[in-house]
């Protein structure tokens, strides 16, 4: 069975290819995390897990939109196994282009903190992430001030002739 660390990384490389595909169609203006959504769906698809995408962790009252993360990978029960521990994984993504200084991800890590909050049973082990997609050399710093869990020492990278494609995952701690 994979691990789940194995899984991230795993979206990291597809993430990658796809967008070096998308860049090679002159797309750029249309970048944004949402367009990753569909090749992340399909990379987990096949794997045993439950995908959610747009998972709302508070309801607000209030008005405007309920805040949610970007997605959910629920592990799906082993019925010959029913008391086994899952693993739910929490993902927001973020992209950085060249026009963003730098990411803020303070509500983003609060919306992964209460999607953790949401788990009663005591069969499901929570890990929550951050996928930034873009110019990690920017956010290093700010990266920094949160205290993250990068899962490899350095972004996975790809140099094409005139631009270098970089992806990069953090563990949210506890």
């Amino acid at each position: 069975m994979e691990t789940k660390e194995k899984l991230i990384k795993s979206l990291l490389e597809g993430i990658l290819g796809y967008w070096v595909y998308l860049s090679k169609g002159k797309v750029s203006e249309a970048y944004s995390e949402y367009l990753f959504y569909e090749p992340i769906i399909r990379m987990v698809n096949h794997r045993n897990y439950e995908i959610k995408s747009e998972v709302t962790v508070i309801e607000n009252p209030g008005r405007g939109d309920n805040p949610k993360i970007d997605f959910s990978f629920i592990e799906k029960k082993d019925s010959n196994y029913p008391d086994k521990i899952r693993t739910a994984i929490g993902i927001e993504i973020k992209f950085s282009d060249d026009k963003k200084k730098q990411l803020d991800l303070e509500k983003d890590i609060l919306k992964l903190n209460e999607y953790e909050k949401k788990f009663k049973n005591p069969n499901i082990k929570i890990e929550k992430y951050i996928i930034i997609i873009g110019k990690f050399a920017k956010q290093e710093e700010k990266i920094k001030n949160y205290k993250l869990n990068s899962i490899s020492k350095n972004p996975i990278t790809f140099k094409c002739t005139n631009k270098t494609y970089e992806v990069q995952a953090y563990k949210i701690k506890k």
